[in-house]
């Protein structure tokens, strides 16, 4: 949700530019408020605005302020209004401080603050400042305010703390919400997410629940329970990925267009072309271990890659498998079974309760699929598969979902012994029909699909196999457009919600073709205006006034990741119609971190 980068610098710098050059790339994980902090001349420069970084750039100094330190933060409201007092940074006479997560116990704190002590926003986070504050005036050391503050909050926070009377040094602390330090020769930086690195970051840190501590010009000092501690460190690799969009009208365009190259990576980085089509060792060694039951848990787009997932485990491997929204799991039912945690980021606030006091994991194994190598997760979880998706910059995922479930199909084989193998081959001709199906399919849509501006419900109809795909799709429809919409079974369709003003969105495979007949029928009877049929190879059951999108033939197995592109770029052109932010859309984040 919320996003931190912070700059301390060796030499005197234009910190201010550094801050926006940083913030400008984790705007993809959502945010309604930007802000900087420059400590200059023992004076806090706060500019911060509330929308995104186009309102920040006219209130920028037009003479560069050279300083060590300056705070850099983008805001989701969470807490609070969307509003300039409630943006980041906020901050008192001598602390400025930007801050992700929630306190939970800030009712018993803004008792504690003075009666002088003014807030001029609704937000935790000004309390902890004013709390610094007042702490400070009774010891006079910004460390000792820091480490007071940390032992009475409550809640989870990544805190970046600027003070005046420390001029060439940052506070930072951390409990339950990334927090990110990498050193470079300019300088240090903290961050929420490695994706904001500079290149020339050669070495990162990465700070564990409870610790605070301090970053001067020299070091990075960590502190946690009173007692000084030392935290391993980890080279920093680059991924050279360009953040422009190219030729491309939007990055969820432009991202969807990757997705072949997003499995490929996969099977390069899991599969031996051998005739005999034997894994990698790493991917190997991940799958090792196979249990007869098996939980996936996970939240959002996630989730329902989970659910298919499930079909393709039990299909494949015959595994018993089980999905689960994060929220609602506990470990308890787990004890005997392998858990998988599925989460793009990595950082899912839902998921790492799960491994916080006074919940202790109890199931008999553990492994997560991430699409962030240095997340908190892969520091909890002994197996890590990587998803290999890279950088979305637009916030509503597409390759990470398609990069979930061909993974997820890959461990069905894995699982599924020499039958599993068989079906490999299917996933290795994937690449090739997506490249064919993708190209073209845009300019296709977008000229096929009128503007439908009287449109107020979309609803997406499958057979049951294939319902985690279409539930997908009704949530980028949802997410990009920002209309109703919803996903149902051919068996549980209530026909009366097809009428006038709603548009049917089929995905069939060949198999269910039956099914969908008594469908398409009610639908073009009760005038549904417009309505798609998306299937696997052709069909000579389309009427010719539908739209009939068709995937290259494939086995039904595979036919999920060929439709998903199909179902997100109808919801990318319905978005567009309709006027909608593409890539950040209103109210939506990339990564929940608070819960």
């Amino acid at each position: 949700m919320c996003g931190i980068f912070s700059f301390i610098s060796r030499e005197p710098s234009s910190i201010a530019t550094v801050l926006v050059e940083g913030l400008q790339k984790i705007t993809y994980r959502g945010y309604d408020s930007v802000g900087v902090s420059v400590l200059h001349n023992e004076e806090h420069h706060v500019i911060k605005a509330v929308g995104n970084m186009d309102q920040l750039a006219p209130l920028m100094p037009k003479k560069s302020l050279q300083a060590h330190v300056g705070i850099g933060h983008i805001r989701w409201a969470t807490n609070g209004s969307v509003s300039l007092q409630n943006a980041h940074p906020v901050a008192s006479k001598h602390f400025a401080l930007v801050h992700n997560g929630i306190i939970s116990n800030i009712d018993d704190i803004a008792p504690r603050l003075p009666k002088i002590s003014v807030l001029k926003g609704e937000t935790d986070s000004e309390v902890v400042v004013h709390f610094c504050e007042h702490l400070w005036s009774n010891n006079r050391s910004s460390f000792f305010s820091l480490e007071r503050a940390v032992e009475l909050l409550e809640g989870s926070w990544a805190l970046a703390i600027a003070c005046t009377k420390n001029p060439e040094s940052l506070l930072f602390a951390r409990k339950q919400s990334p927090l990110i330090i990498g050193e470079a020769p300019e300088g240090f930086y903290l961050a929420s997410d490695i994706g904001s690195m500079p290149d020339t970051v050669t070495e990162l840190t990465f700070p564990e629940d409870g610790d605070y501590g301090f970053v001067n010009t020299k070091e990075i000092i960590v502190y946690n329970n009173k007692k000084e501690v030392v935290r391993p460190t980890s080279p920093h690799v680059t991924t050279q990925q360009t953040a422009t969009k190219g030729s491309f009208s939007s990055f969820l365009l432009k991202e969807i267009h990757e997705q072949p190259d997003v499995v490929r990576s996969i099977l390069k980085n899991n599969v031996q072309k051998t005739e005999s089509s034997s894994f990698t060792p790493s991917f190997a060694e991940s799958v090792r271990i196979r249990t007869a039951r098996m939980h996936l848990i996970a939240c959002g787009s996630s989730y329902y890659a989970s659910l298919l997932g499930v079909h393709w485990l039990e299909k494949i491997a015959n595994i018993a498998a089980s999905p689960y929204i994060a929220s609602e799991y506990y470990w308890q039912c787990a004890e005997d079974k392998m858990c998988a945690f599925i989460s793009q980021s990595g950082e899912t606030a839902d998921i790492l309760r799960l491994f916080s006091e006074p919940l202790k994991p109890k199931a008999k194994h553990t492994m997560c699929l991430i699409n962030s190598a240095h997340s908190s997760l892969s520091r909890l979880v002994p197996r890590v598969i990587p998803l290999y998706a890279g950088v979305e910059r637009s916030v509503a995922s597409t390759k990470a979902f398609l990069s979930q479930i061909t993974t997820l199909f890959l461990l069905a084989c894995a699982w599924g012994g020499e039958e599993g193998r068989k079906h490999i081959a299917k996933l290795e001709t994937l690449p090739t029909l997506l490249d064919t199906l993708i190209k073209g399919s845009y300019d296709f849509l977008a000229t096929n699909i009128p503007p439908l501006l009287d449109i107020n419900h979309y609803i997406f109809l499958s057979a049951e196999n294939l319902y985690p795909i279409i539930v997908e799709g009704s949530l980028k429809m949802k997410e990009l457009s920002y209309i109703t919409s919803t996903a149902y079974t051919f068996d549980n369709m209530p026909f009366l919600h097809i009428h006038p003003h709603s548009m049917l969105i089929i995905v069939l495979n060949k198999d269910h073709e039956p099914l969908a007949h008594e469908a398409l029928a009610l639908a073009l009877q009760d005038h549904a205006p417009f309505v798609i049929v998306i299937t696997n190879g052709p069909s000579d059951l389309i009427p010719p006034h539908c739209l009939h999108l068709e995937t290259p033939e494939c086995d039904h197995l595979v036919f999920p990741m060929l439709a998903t592109p199909f179902l997100q770029m109808i919801a990318l052109v319905v978005a567009e119609h309709r006027g909608s932010c593409i890539d950040q859309p209103r109210n939506l984040a990339k990564s929940v971190t608070v819960e």
